[in-house]
C-alpha cells in the first residue's frame, strides 16, 4: 500500500473510532447501572424473604444449615483422624527402622572388635613367623653366605669352585613355594625379586659353563687355549659379560632383601 493510500485509511479509521466512542461509552454507563441495580435488588429479594419466612421456616434453615456444617465437620475430623493415623504408622515404622539400624550397627562394632583381637593377638605370631623364615634365607643367601661371597668377588674369566654355588642352588630349588612366602606384603615382594635374580644368575652360569678335565672346578669357556683374539669366540665374550650383569643385579636384590627383612621385622 502506498503512503498516500496508508494516510486515507488511517484517517477514515479514526474517524469512526471517534464516531463509535460516544455511543459505546453510554451504552457500558447504561450496562453498570443496570447489573448495579439488578445486584441490589437481589439482595433486597433475599432480606425481604428472609424475614417474610415464616420462624418455623428460619428454624428448618438454620437447623439444616448446622446439619452440613456438622457433616463438613464430622468428615474433617475423619480425614484429620486418617492422615494423623498414616504418620502416626510411619513415623513406628521409622522408629522400628532406627532400632534395626542401631543393633545392627552395634552387632558390627562387636564383630569388628573381635576381629580386631583376632588380628592384635596374631600379629606377633606372623611376626615370629617370618622372622624364622628370614633367618633361614640369610643362612643361605646373606651378606656374609659362601654363595653371596662368591657372586660379589668370583671373576668369570677364571675357574671357580661348584660348590660355592650350593646354597644358592638351594635358595632357588626350594624357595619357590607357599612354605617360603612371608606373612608381611613387602618382605614377600623382596623374596620374589631374589628369587627371580638368582634363577636367572643359577640357569646362566649351569648353561655356559663347563667342567675342566680332571677337575671339580668349572668355568663359562671350553676347557681348552681359547684365541681370546679370535673372533669366533666372541659368545664366550658374551656370556661372561652377561654374567657379571646378572651377578649385578642378584646383588642389589639380595641387598633390598636384606634391607626390607631387617626394616620390617624390627631387626
Amino acid at each position: 500500500m502506498s503512503d498516500p493510500s496508508r494516510r486515507w485509511w488511517n484517517g477514515k479509521v479514526a474517524g469512526i473510532s471517534t464516531i463509535l466512542a460516544l455511543p459505546l461509552g453510554v451504552l457500558g454507563l447504561i450496562g453498570l447501572e443496570v447489573f448495579t441495580g439488578l445486584v441490589g435488588d437481589f439482595t433486597t429479594w433475599v432480606a425481604d424473604a428472609w424475614d417474610n419466612v415464616w420462624p418455623t421456616g428460619q428454624f428448618i434453615a438454620l437447623v439444616g444449615i448446622c446439619l452440613v456444617l456438622a457433616v463438613l465437620l464430622v468428615l474433617s475430623r475423619r480425614n484429620v483422624k486418617a492422615v494423623a493415623e498414616r504418620m502416626a504408622t510411619a513415623s513406628a515404622e521409622a522408629k522400628q527402622s532406627l532400632v534395626k539400624t542401631q543393633t545392627e550397627l552395634a552387632e558390627a562394632k562387636e564383630e569388628l572388635a573381635v576381629a580386631t583381637q583376632v588380628l592384635e593377638s596374631s600379629a606377633p605370631d606372623l611376626v615370629a613367623a617370618d622372622r624364622i623364615l628370614f633367618d633361614a634365607a640369610v643362612r643361605l643367601v646373606g651378606s656374609n653366605s659362601t654363595a653371596m661371597r662368591f657372586v660379589a668377588h668370583q671373576p668369570f674369566g677364571v675357574s671357580y669352585d661348584d660348590s660355592d654355588l650350593r646354597d644358592l642352588r638351594e635358595f632357588v630349588h626350594e624357595w619357590k613355594d607357599a612354605d617360603h612366602e612371608f606373612h608381611a606384603p613387602d618382605l614377600e615382594s623382596a623374596r620374589e625379586e631374589l628369587w627371580a635374580a638368582a634363577h636367572a644368575f643359577v640357569w646362566h652360569l649351569a648353561e655356559h659353563s663347563f667342567q675342566r678335565r680332571d677337575s671339580s672346578q668349572y668355568r663359562i669357556y671350553p676347557d681348552y687355549d681359547i684365541d681370546w683374539e679370535t673372533a669366533e669366540n666372541a659368545h664366550v665374550f658374551e656370556a661372561i659379560r652377561e654374567a657379571d650383569v646378572l651377578r649385578e643385579q642378584l646383588l642389589e636384590a639380595q641387598q633390598r632383601f636384606i634391607r626390607c627383612g631387617r626394616r620390617t621385622l624390627g631387626l
